[in-house]
This record gives structure tokens, sequence and C-alpha cells, in this order.
């Protein structure tokens, strides 16, 4: 999910100074999440400054890690909010010194104090019987903290309501755009206007076209007109920018690499034929996989 889908779902106003900082970061996850636990925990300062709202109402949404954050910062768990990174020096000379406006001794900690620090932290972890392991990376608060990226688990709440092959349920609207094909050359024409986003669904893929795959669309058009109906595609990529806006998601100065691929409909006729196909011409580039009804 694109991270300004809740903005637009949920018609909010979002300040313009605001939305460009956003815009900056909204391919990074990590980065979103910190910049919203951050906004959120200003403008509650900002609010209760004014002593008018006298208490306030968080929703998890199922995923409680953020709010916990957010109360963190405000200070209202009863426990000590999370310290920023400090360098581990013996003395304030043996580094550069920072502005005269900075407390040296908030950036600073000695080796003794950090080793003492690190062990009295890990000993207070509480320990749960009811989780599967023990230590931070099985503490079950982190395990949904992405659910939405392409690697998420389909199951998390957080990805609303559900169909049985685990994809977006259908409304009525959608279904209406399809019409009533009854033969070969009515579904053709369902799938090439997929294609051509003259409909934005088909009973197999639940959103419009991808701007990726609009980069081959000459090749799924050539395919679909063949009887063979495109489901899912993408271009192959060679480290493209993470800050790419088509390609890119993750975090900034990283890479993107993809395999391309095409799924479709074909009949067994025409399974046989790109089988001996691609062992005449693959040269080992080339693979493909196949199932019919009887998930053979």
């Amino acid at each position: 999910m694109d991270a300004l889908a809740p903005i637009s779902v949920g018609f909010f106003l979002f300040p313009e100074h605001e939305f460009l900082s956003f815009s900056i970061i909204k391919h990074d996850d990590q980065l979103v999440k910190d910049y919203g636990i951050k906004l959120a925990a200003e403008m509650i300062n900002r609010i209760t400054e004014h002593n008018v709202v006298p208490g306030f109402h968080f929703c998890t949404l199922n995923l409680e890690k953020s709010v916990q954050r957010v109360l963190e910062i405000l200070g209202w768990t009863g426990t000590t909010p999370p310290l920023h990174n400090r360098l581990i020096a013996e003395t304030a000379g043996n580094v550069i010194h920072p502005p005269t406006c900075i407390d040296v001794a908030e950036f600073i900690v000695t080796p003794t104090t950090a080793t003492s620090t690190a062990a009295i932290g890990l000993a207070s972890l509480p320990a749960s019987e009811t989780e599967a392991g023990r230590g931070e990376l099985n503490n079950a608060a982190s395990w949904d903290e992405f659910p939405n990226g392409r690697f998420g688990d389909y199951k998390s709440p957080a990805f609303g309501d559900q169909d049985h092959w685990g994809g977006p349920a259908r409304r009525n609207d959608k279904v209406s755009q399809w019409r009533h094909p009854k033969t070969m050359d009515d579904l053709t024409q369902l799938f090439i206007d997929h294609l051509h986003s003259k409909i934005a669904t088909t009973p197999f893929s639940q959103t419009a076209l991808s701007s990726e795959s609009l980069l081959i669309l000459e090749h799924l058009e050539k395919l679909t007109r063949r009887g063979w109906w495109t489901v899912g595609s993408q271009p192959a990529v060679d480290s493209a920018s993470s800050a790419d806006e088509v390609f890119g998601w993750g975090p900034r100065s990283g890479y993107v690499f993809q395999k391309g691929f095409v799924e479709f409909f074909c009949t067994a006729e025409d399974v046989d034929a790109i089988e001996r196909r691609v062992k005449e011409r693959g040269k080992g580039w080339v693979h493909w996989f196949a199932g019919d009804v009887k998930v053979r």
C-alpha cells in the first residue's frame, strides 16, 4: 500500500509543509513510521499546552508498537523514555566539541557508564512465557511491524477484508465492471480493457495495471490478444535507485533488482509449445512453471 493511501482514504487535510517533508521519505516504511510517531507526539504536546483537551484516544489498528512509542516519548508509560545514541569517550576533550548550544553531557558517555547502563537494561527486559522464545528478536510486538509491505503476511488484520485466496474482498461495483462475458472473445476483451485502464479490475487482478507494467504494455497486449490472458507481470530491473518513481521502494540510497516475469492463462497445448521453445531458444535464461485445475 502506498504511504499516502491512508490520507486519501481518510479524507484528511495534510498541511503542505508536512506533505513536502513526507514526500521525501514515503518510500521508506521505517522512516514513515518514525515520522508519524514524532509528529503525533509533537501535536499532542502542543494541544496539552493549552489545557483544553482532558484526554486522548489512541487507535492501534492491531499495530500497537507505534502507539507505545508515542506514549514513551510523551512520558506517559511510567518508564524511562528511550535515550538517543551517545558517543563513548573517556573525556570530552578527546572528541570534537559540538556547538555551544548543545549540552555535551547528553551526547557523551564514559565506557564504564555505558557498560553499566547496558547491563542493567538487558537485565530488566521482561520475560514472557507466552511468547515463542525469549529476547528482543522474539518479541511478539514486532512481528507485525510492516504487514503492508511486499514481503508481509497477507493474513495480517492490517490488510483489511480478505477473500478466499488472500486478496481484497470484492465489491459489487467491481463485479459490475466485468459485464457478463459468454465467449472466449468476450474474456479476451475484458483483459484488454484492463490493460488499457478502461476497467480497474479483473476477477484475478484487484488493482489497475501498475506503472512498471505499463513499460511492457505492448508485450502484454500481444499475449492477451493471442488468448493468453495476463494476470501478473513485471519488467526486469537492474540496479534502479530505491528512490526511483516507478521501481523504487525501501530505504533511500539503495538499489532495486528484479527478474522479469509474466503470469497468464493458456491451454495445455500452448504449455507444450512453450516448453519446446524454451528448450530450443531459452539458453538457460528463461524458466517456466505451469499448473492446471488438478494442481499438476
